[in-house]
C-alpha cells in the first residue's frame, strides 16, 4: 500500500507544476514572438501619443471647417483638403489615431500656417437643392513612403486638426491612409460617409430642404467612381 500524499506536499507539487507550465509558456511565446516581430502597427502604437489631437475649442458655427479631396489615399500619393474661414490665417496639424499609450494619437506633422479662404466657389441645383463645394486654394500634402521605415506614415485614421489664429475655434479633417503594397490579415472599413451624415427633421411635410454634399470625382479607366466626403441635410427653417 502506497504512502498517501501529504496536502503540505501536494501544494509543493502543484506550485512546481505550475511553475514549470508558466515557464513553458513563457518559453514558448518567446520563441513566437521571436519567430513572428510586431508588424508595422503594432510598432506604430507603440510609440509616445499625445492628447494634443482633441478639440478644446470647437467650431460650432462654421467658424473653420475643411474637407479632402479623398476618403483615403495611399502611401506615398497626394490629397489635398480644403478649408473655409474667415480668419486671417490658420494652421494645420495632423495626428494619426492609435492606441499610444492610451492617449488616443500622435503628431505626425508638425503645425503649418496657411493664409485664410472664405469659400463662395459652389454650385447649387434649384431642382434637387444640391449645393456642390469646389473650394480653392488647397493644402495638397504629400504621403511619405519610406520602404525602410513602413511605420512612417502607417496606414490608419488621421486627423488633420485646424486652428483659426483669430477666433481660436478648431475642427477636424478626417481621412485614411492605406498601404496597398502590404498584406494584411484584417480588413478595417471606415464609413466616412455615415460619420459626416447628419440630418435633421424640422416638419412632418418637409423633413428636407437642402442637402449639401462635398464631393470629389475621378475617373479609373472605364469606370467612373464618385466619392462622397460630406453630406449635410438642413432642415427648413
Amino acid at each position: 500500500m502506497r504512502n498517501p500524499i501529504r496536502p503540505a506536499a501536494a501544494g509543493k507539487i502543484r506550485m512546481r507544476v505550475i511553475r514549470l507550465l508558466a515557464l513553458t509558456a513563457s518559453v514558448l511565446l518567446y520563441e513566437h514572438a521571436r519567430s513572428n516581430p510586431p508588424n508595422p502597427i503594432q510598432q506604430e502604437n507603440a510609440k509616445e501619443g499625445t492628447f494634443a489631437w482633441q478639440l478644446v475649442n470647437p467650431a460650432t458655427d462654421h467658424e473653420i471647417e475643411g474637407y479632402a479631396s479623398l476618403t483615403s489615399v495611399n502611401r506615398g500619393g497626394q490629397i489635398s483638403l480644403f478649408v473655409n474661414t474667415a480668419d486671417p490665417s490658420y494652421t494645420i496639424t495632423i495626428f494619426r489615431m492609435g492606441w499610444y499609450g492610451g492617449r488616443g494619437g500622435r503628431e505626425v506633422m508638425a503645425p503649418i500656417s496657411r493664409p485664410g479662404t472664405v469659400q463662395t466657389n459652389q454650385t447649387y441645383d434649384p431642382a434637387t437643392g444640391l449645393v456642390e463645394c469646389n473650394w480653392v486654394d488647397p493644402f495638397v500634402l504629400t504621403i511619405p513612403d519610406d520602404p525602410s521605415d513602413p511605420t512612417d506614415w502607417a496606414s490608419g485614421v488621421y486627423l488633420a486638426k485646424l486652428w483659426g489664429s483669430q477666433s481660436g475655434k478648431e475642427g477636424f479633417i478626417i481621412f485614411v491612409v492605406r498601404d496597398d503594397d502590404r498584406p494584411s490579415d484584417v480588413l478595417f472599413q471606415f464609413n466616412r460617409v455615415s460619420l459626416r451624415s447628419k440630418p435633421t427633421t424640422t416638419g412632418a411635410d418637409t423633413p428636407f430642404t437642402t442637402l449639401i454634399v462635398l464631393t470629389r470625382s475621378h475617373s479609373t479607366g472605364r469606370t467612373t467612381v464618385r466619392y462622397t466626403q460630406a453630406v449635410k441635410v438642413l432642415g427648413s427653417s
